[in-house]
Formats: C-alpha cells, sequence, structure tokens
C-alpha cells in the first residue's frame, strides 16, 4: 500500500504566508484532492477522491509526512482499512475489511512494521491464521484454521521463516503431517498420515527437499511403495506392491525425464513386460512376456502410442505374427505362423480396416476380429 501514500502531482501557486487551501482534479474534471499545504508540504487535513467522485482516502499531515488517523475506502465506498500514522509510519492497532464489510485482518504496527499478535479472518468471519510479528516479520506461534474452526497447523517462526517442529491436521483434527523446519525448510524425517491415522509416508527432507528412502503405504499398514530421492528427484530402483504384499512393478529412474520399468504378475512373480517411459510416456522399445518366460511380443512406443513393426510370438518361441502400427492403430499384419512355423491366414486386415485372425499355438483358429480405422470394433 506504499504507492497509495505518495503525493499525487500539484499544480501548486504558494502564497507567501500561512496555509492555503488546493484543489486538484482528474482529466474527467472530478476532484482528486483537496487539502492545505504550509511551506511547501501537506498541511492538516486532506481527502482523497477516485474518478468516480467516491471517496479514496482521507487523512492528516503534520509537517508534510501522513499523522493521526487515516481511513482507506474501496471505489464504492466501502471502507478497506483504517490505521493510525506517527511521523509518516504506520502505528499503533490497524484493520482491514473485505468489500463486503466484514473484518479480514487487524494487528498493531510499530514504526511502521508489523508487530505483536496479528488476527486474519475469512469473508465469513471465521478466524483463518494467528500471526506473531517481531520487526516486521513473523516471530514465535502460529496457527492457521480450517473453515469449520479447527486448527489446519501449529509451528513457530524464527525471523520470518519456519523452524522447529510443525504439525499439520485435516478438517476433522486428525493429524496429517509432522516433521521439523529449519530456516524456512523442511529438514529431518517427515512423516504422514492417512485419515484412519496409519502411517502413509515416511522419509527425510535436506533443505527443503525430499532426500535418501521414502516408504510410502496403505491405509491399512501394508507397504506400497519404496524408494529413494536424490534432490527432489526419484533416483534408482524403487519397487511397488499390492495390498497382498505382492511385487507388482519395479521402476529404475536414469534421469529427471527418463525411467526403465518392470511389470510383474503378482500371483506368480513372472515379469510381464519391461521398457522405457519419458516423461511418463511409453517410449522406445518395449518386450512382454508369457508367463513362461518366454518372449511374447516385442515392438517400440513413441509418446504412448505402439509405433512401427511389433512381433508377436508363441510360448515356444516360434514367431507368431507381425504388426504394423501407426500411432497406436494397427494397420496391417506381416505375416502368421502356427507353433511350427507353419503359415496361417492373416485375415483381410489392409490399411487398418478388415478382419484379424487370432489363433493358438496349434493354429486353431480363436476368434476373428474386426478393425475399422486400425482400432478393433467392439
Amino acid at each position: 500500500m506504499k504507492n497509495i501514500f505518495l503525493l499525487v502531482a500539484f499544480a501548486l501557486v504558494l502564497c507567501k504566508a500561512g496555509a492555503q487551501e488546493k484543489k486538484t482534479y482528474h482529466a474527467n474534471g472530478q476532484l482528486e484532492s483537496v487539502g492545505n499545504y504550509s511551506d511547501d508540504k501537506p498541511t492538516g487535513a486532506w481527502t482523497y477522491y477516485y474518478k468516480n467522485g467516491g471517496l479514496q482516502y482521507s487523512g492528516s499531515y503534520l509537517e508534510g509526512k501522513l499523522t493521526g488517523e487515516w481511513k482507506f475506502y474501496y471505489t464504492n465506498s466501502q471502507l478497506l482499512q483504517i490505521g493510525s500514522f506517527a511521523n509518516g509510519k504506520k502505528t499503533g492497532e490497524w484493520k482491514v475489511y473485505y468489500l463486503e464489510g466484514t473484518l479480514k485482518e487487524t494487528g498493531h504496527f510499530l514504526q511502521g512494521e508489523k508487530t505483536g499478535n496479528w488476527k486474519l479472518y475469512t469473508k465469513k468471519g471465521v478466524l483463518n491464521f494467528i500471526e506473531n510479528y517481531g520487526n516486521g516479520k513473523k516471530e514465535g506461534k502460529e496457527k492457521h484454521f480450517h473453515p469449520n474452526g479447527q486448527i489446519r497447523y501449529n509451528g513457530t517462526f524464527l525471523g520470518g521463516k519456519e523452524t522447529g517442529k510443525w504439525n499439520i491436521y485435516g478438517e476433522n483434527g486428525e493429524l496429517e503431517q509432522v516433521g521439523l523446519y529449519a530456516n524456512g525448510k523442511r529438514i529431518g524425517q517427515w512423516k504422514t498420515y492417512h485419515k484412519n491415522g496409519k502411517l502413509s509416508s515416511i522419509g527425510n527432507y535436506t533443505k527443503g527437499v525430499p532426500t535418501g528412502e521414502w516408504k510410502y503405504y496403505y491405509d491399512e499398514g501394508q507397504l506400497h511403495y519404496i524408494g529413494n530421492f536424490s534432490s527432489d528427484l526419484k533416483i534408482g530402483e524403487w519397487k511397488y506392491y499390492n495390498k497382498q504384499g505382492q511385487l507388482t512393478s519395479i521402476e529404475n529412474h536414469v534421469d529427471e525425464e527418463t525411467m526403465r520399468k518392470s511389470i510383474y504378475n503378482a500371483e506368480t512373480g513372472q515379469l510381464n513386460s519391461v521398457g522405457n517411459f519419458i516423461d511418463y510416456y511409453k517410449e522406445g522399445e518395449w518386450m512382454n512376456y508369457h508367463q513362461n518366460g518366454t518372449l511374447s511380443a516385442i515392438g517400440n512406443y513413441s509418446e504412448d502410442y505402439r509405433t512401427g513393426e511389433w512381433k508377436l510370438y508363441h510360448e515356444n518361441g516360434q514367431i507368431y505374427q507381425v504388426h504394423i502400427y501407426n500411432e497406436g492403430m494397427l494397420m496391417n499384419i506381416t505375416s502368421c505362423f502356427d507353433g511350427n512355423g507353419n503359415t496361417l491366414n492373416l485375415g483381410t486386415l489392409i490399411n487398418g480396416n478388415g478382419t484379424v485372425k487370432e489363433y493358438d499355438i496349434n493354429g486353431t483358429l480363436l476368434k476373428q476380429i474386426n478393425y475399422v480405422n486400425g482400432r478393433r470394433e467392439l
């Protein structure tokens, strides 16, 4: 709000002795300000107006500096804030209001800096924050509340920055997070919790970023996934489990963008597929496997879509079919064999339209599927 206290340019013709009233006007002819000057300085009561004629702010000057009570208004003439100045600096109690007229915040200033206890409210009048200031910076205990009045977090500030132990709560009073701050950044061990009170995650921060091993849990307590961070980035191997404790996938994070993922059959532990993700999209070569461990398919992805040639195999390792994809759409099948290498009928698929025939390893027809524009008809 500093700019609001700057004097507008005045076209002054000063009298040689005593104070003289001066007025300035907006370009539309509306009165902009009115008050007195003495010795080239504003003095006494001054009033300022918006272009629409509404009151903008008013108060007094002493030797060119703001003094005493000042009031500031919204363009609709609703009170915005009220407080006092001494020697041009805010002092004592100040109150700020919402446009609707309800109290927004209240607290004290000392020589232009916030000091002591400050309270902030929602538009509905519910207490939102309790803050403490020293020398214009947050200092000591702070509390933040949910709209229902339940405490959202409490903690301590030192020199305007979070420090010490902080607790963060949900709307129903349940603990959501707990950990330490130093110099405004998270440090050491932090824990998060599910709404039922069960541990959700546990790990460490260094200078505000997660680092080292982190563990994440289901709301019933079972381990969900585990891995390491470095400078806020996942690194190395991350393992994921279902609620029965069975391994479902392993991610190997190469760098910020690239991850190689292995997906497993949770029941058997057999590898189902493996390939790379770049920026969360499947990219490059992917391989799928039968439950006996032999290769079932190999081909490439581009931005999460199958592309180019894909080779499919029977469980005995014999090639089954060769598919051609374009942006995820099956366009053609160039060959088809049974488990002994005998040629089978391809179907009628051409440029994404026609039929595709599926066989078992013995060459027995299992089904015939219609494709339109590269997509199977449901």
